[in-house]
């Protein structure tokens, strides 16, 4: 038996077994079970994560970040899940090795500085881990890993950071820039976090000063405590500035 918090079962048994769940309501009135779902548990679970990119990055202007987002899907629990980006410019023996952002759940998340994005170019692959078991995205990774090809624009000057950052009543407020095309939201818990994919919130137009979140975190619940935002200007080459201090708002 579970409270009504509950929503995550971790078993203790080795071996391969097939589960359902009910809820019971105060009266003691059982609902009808679950769909069956067969899990291998404990020492019996050989099977590695399997790692999900959706439009893995294929091309970038020299000094621009790479940004790479992948679902890890796993029978154990969230936390049991760690993800590594593995990257280096090609030609080179060693990979740098870069520990993924976790954004919820099963999401995870790593911005590469652009500095390591030059003419050549870089190769990557992600690697994920349940603890006992590894797997690679792409399969054929390290031998044939993703490659991200450098290509050239004239545009390559980053807006301003956004400046006069100030937040009233949830509400977050900054000046405009006519450099900018549109602003990116990041939020955080830690004060001290560096934008990337697994804090990116939204977009804003360049019209747009003032935003208020919608109150939710990356689960879809509501937010509590103190979150942190910081905000950036991107033009329309995707050159995107440094992100301004972050700012606090109480939940």
């Amino acid at each position: 038996m579970l409270n009504a918090e509950t929503t995550v079962f971790a078993d203790k048994a080795n071996g391969t077994y097939r589960y359902q769940v009910t809820a019971v309501n105060n009266q003691g009135h059982e609902s009808p079970r679950s769909i069956p779902s067969l899990c291998p548990a404990g020492s019996a679970d050989e099977q590695a994560p399997r790692i999900i990119v959706i439009s893995p990055p294929t091309s970038l202007t020299p000094g621009q970040a790479l940004d790479v987002k992948a679902t890890i899907l796993d029978d154990r629990t969230y936390d049991s899940i760690s993800a590594f980006l593995y990257y280096r410019k090609p030609g080179q023996k060693t990979w740098q090795q870069s520990l993924m952002e976790r954004r919820t759940k099963a999401i995870f998340g790593k911005r590469v500085s652009g500095e390591a994005m030059t003419d050549a170019g870089l190769e990557y692959y992600v690697l994920a881990s349940d603890g006992d078991n590894i797997d690679r995205y792409p399969a054929t990774a390290p031998v044939l890993p993703l490659s991200v090809v450098a290509w050239h624009m004239e545009d390559t000057t980053a807006p301003d950071t956004p400046k006069q950052v100030a937040v009233s009543e949830q509400i977050l407020k900054w000046s405009t820039y006519n450099d900018a095309f549109w602003y990116r939201l990041y939020r955080s818990r830690q004060p001290d976090f560096r934008p990337g994919p697994a804090s990116f919130l939204t977009y804003a137009p360049l019209d747009i000063t003032a935003f208020k979140d919608n109150g939710l975190d990356w689960n879809g619940q509501p937010l509590k405590g103190r979150w942190y935002y910081r905000i950036t200007a991107q033009d329309q080459s995707d050159n995107e500035s440094p992100a301004s201090q972050a700012i606090a708002v109480e939940w």
